[in-house]
C-alpha cells in the first residue's frame, strides 16, 4: 500500500470487494483490495476484519460515488 492509498470502504467478503474494485476500474480509477486472512489460511478473519478497498486519495470522492450508486 502506498502512502496516497486511503480506505473507502470494507467489505464482509472477498467476492464483494471484488466487484466494487471492477466497477471503479471499470471507470478508470485505480483501486487494490487488502485482507488480513493470515495469506489464506485463516479466511474466518475476513468477517470479523473485513476486506478493505482502497483508492488514490485523489479518487476517493468519485470513487465512493460510484461504489454507492451500484
Amino acid at each position: 500500500m502506498t502512502d496516497d492509498m486511503v480506505i473507502i470502504k470494507t467489505f464482509g467478503n472477498e467476492t464483494e470487494a471484488e466487484i466494487a474494485k471492477s466497477h471503479l476500474e471499470s471507470e478508470g480509477i485505480t483501486a487494490m483490495i487488502t485482507i488480513k486472512d493470515v495469506g489464506g489460511m485463516l479466511p474466518s478473519l475476513q468477517q470479523s476484519e473485513g476486506v478493505q478497498l482502497l483508492v488514490e486519495k485523489k479518487d476517493a470522492k468519485r470513487a465512493l460515488e460510484i461504489i454507492e450508486n451500484k
